[in-house]
């Protein structure tokens, strides 16, 4: 798929191209924040006011740009927010925390995807784990799996597997795959 470009999928491939798309990260990068006056803490702020502010109904870009000013305290990222190609928002798009929603009055809305798409599961990981699943240097750390949605990360400390878990797990099976992975471990 070509970056910046309008694509049309159907409602229920959505979560797996948001999936895919959103491992190339290119909000990350120096030379994109600088491009569009933000810093890294910026645009996480952002992404982490989004789901947030799209929790009831479909915004329009000005009412969108405004909850996200007040949830993150940082009026100066109105300007950011609304200049040129609204690049800020992609991000969003290809996280599948923000879509269109429908019309009102001719103007754009925003919504979420999990209040506009039936059956919408959201891409794994979720966003609080996504900096501990994919890391730098594309390292993907080994996960914690729940019915089909990624719970957690796990790793091995000095011959002990240590859990770091965003969602509930319960504890019997958890114990159960632990003691699985730990008769594998030399």
């Amino acid at each position: 798929m070509r970056g910046g470009t309008l694509h049309l999928v159907p409602a229920d491939e959505v979560a797996d191209y948001c999936a895919a798309l959103s491992t190339l990260r290119f909000w990350e990068k120096g030379s994109w924040q600088r491009g569009h006056a933000v810093t890294a803490g910026e645009i996480s702020a952002i992404i982490d006011a989004v789901p947030g502010v799209l929790g009831g109904p479909p915004l329009t870009r000005e009412e969108l740009v405004e909850a996200v000013v007040a949830a993150t305290g940082q009026p100066h990222l109105t300007r950011a927010l609304t200049s040129g190609w609204r690049a800020l928002l992609k991000p969003l798009s290809r996280l599948g925390e923000l879509c269109h929603g429908p019309p009102r009055e001719g103007r754009v809305t925003f919504t979420t995807p999990r209040t506009w798409l039936p059956g919408w599961a959201g891409t794994l990981p979720p966003p609080a784990l996504r900096p501990k699943v994919s890391r730098q240097a594309g390292w993907i750390s080994p996960v914690v799996v729940h019915e089909g949605r990624i719970a957690g990360v796990w790793e091995v400390r000095d011959g002990t597997i240590s859990l770091d878990l965003a969602t509930p797990v319960p504890q019997g099976p958890l114990d159960d795959a632990v003691a699985r992975m730990r008769d594998l471990l030399p």
